[in-house]
């Protein structure tokens, strides 16, 4: 009796820990610009394509600009779905002689593709001082399986600027999960199995 119970409530437990994963695969397709690079994208934590470029890239300079550009595709796994951007985060650092310089800027601008159903959103971080470094939200219009991010990376050094460096990015998705069929048929098992253990 007890051991019947204990294997509906672990094919329950089996459901939801899978319903948790909300895992996806990401690679770098493309870098770009005034550097020279390469970069590695990950799956960093629930929701999360970390984007590092090796090494940092560094412009140093006043009154110049330099830029690069990353981009990045992540496939949802199973039956997960992106739903949108929740937050883009970046590490940077800016030095300056004197004063912080609001001309001084690392920015990012990044078009969000949704290549399964052909729509594309904008996100715009910047840090300009402490502080200042996230852009978003964006909700997307349609859940898809299919993102690219194309994140265009700007070294805006403005007269007071020493140097700026880009050390990283990582977009925050929200996702979501459409049950399997065949999970919904072992959680409805499942359910039915403790519910009948139970009631004895």
């Amino acid at each position: 009796m007890k051991s019947a119970k204990w294997a509906a409530f672990a094919a329950l437990v089996t459901c939801f820990a899978s319903a948790e994963a909300g895992n996806f695969n990401v690679w770098v397709v493309e870098t770009s610009g005034d550097f020279t690079f390469s970069a590695t994208a990950n799956y960093f934590e629930f929701g999360i394509n970390e984007i590092r470029p090796s090494p940092n890239l560094t412009h140093a300079g006043s009154n110049s600009v330099a830029r690069a550009r990353i981009v990045t595709e992540a496939l949802a796994v199973g039956s997960w779905a992106f739903t949108g951007e929740r937050l883009l985060t970046m590490d940077g650092g800016l030095q300056w002689s004197g004063a912080p310089d609001a001309q001084h800027q690392l920015k990012i601008t990044t078009l969000v593709k949704d290549l399964q159903n052909g729509l594309e959103y904008n996100v715009v971080s910047y840090l300009d001082r402490n502080g200042a470094h996230w852009g978003g939200p964006v909700n997307f219009s349609l859940p898809t399986n299919h993102v690219r991010w194309e994140d265009t990376i700007e070294f805006i050094n403005g007269p007071s600027a020493v140097s700026t460096t880009y050390q990283g990015t990582n977009h925050y998705m929200n996702m979501a999960q459409t049950p399997e069929p065949a999970s919904l048929l072992a959680l409805a098992g499942g359910l039915a199995l403790v519910r009948r253990r139970f009631r004895r």
